[in-house]
């Protein structure tokens, strides 16, 4: 099954750390099937009816698999590690120095549905216009955007799959979570964690604007009636 196309800048990371998995997986299979039939050709009691500790090349054959093996996983886990550090480690001021300017959001999620709080046009949280869409989060395009995800009963998962995002979201706990989308248009966001009976209706929108019509929307957004 093909993924989903990927929109975000930092997608790639684990689109090939999965790629790279893939290959290496079905090479080693490979190797390792064509290893063990050829031992049963070669070791078949008909061909060999009294027991023999003479291996003749096998223990070459079977150290050079091995060796091969562990050169592949080196470089799963160098490319792997980058890839998280780049994902995963950098700081908040970081990602700005690399990015730009951030858009922040707060997302609080809640049986069955997520709460998006955003500081409305002065960028900063706690002030008369800040505000909160349910089940609806809107950024713009080719603009890093940073999510504090918190829960506020039981664990959830935020997983955007177009953003090749997936993280859990646990009550007491701030998760921080970054992005760039470099594509406009509509792509979902579910709960991934089982989470209660409405745990498949926990789905919600994101809509990447342009970063014009991004400002034109935070200047004439409206508020969401009934999210906290």
């Amino acid at each position: 099954m093909p993924l989903m196309p990927d929109i975000s800048t930092h997608g790639f990371w684990i689109d090939w750390s999965l790629g790279i998995i893939t290959v290496v997986t079905v090479l080693v299979a490979i190797l390792s099937f064509a290893l063990i039939a050829m031992a049963m050709v070669n070791f078949r009691q008909r061909k060999n009816p009294t027991a023999t500790r003479h291996m003749s090349g096998w223990i070459t054959r079977f150290i050079i698999l091995d060796i091969i093996m562990i050169i592949f996983d080196i470089v799963i886990s160098v490319y792997s590690t980058i890839g998280w550090t780049e994902i995963m480690v950098l700081g908040d001021e970081t990602l700005i120095r690399k990015h730009g300017e951030a858009v922040h959001v707060n997302v609080v999620a809640r049986q069955f549905f997520w709460a998006f709080n955003y500081p409305g046009a002065d960028a900063t949280f706690g002030t008369a216009d800040d505000f909160t869409l349910a089940n609806q989060l809107v950024v713009p395009e080719n603009k890093l955007v940073l999510l504090a995800l918190t829960a506020g009963d039981t664990i959830h998962s935020f997983a955007a799959p177009h953003l090749r995002i997936k993280y859990d979201v646990i009550p007491g706990r701030e998760t921080r979570v970054w992005f760039k989308a470099t594509q406009t248009g509509e792509y979902p966001a579910m709960c991934t964690e089982l989470c209660g009976l409405g745990h498949f209706q926990m789905i919600a929108n994101i809509n990447v604007l342009s970063q014009p019509d991004y400002a034109r929307w935070l200047e004439t957004r409206t508020l969401t009636v009934g999210a906290p």
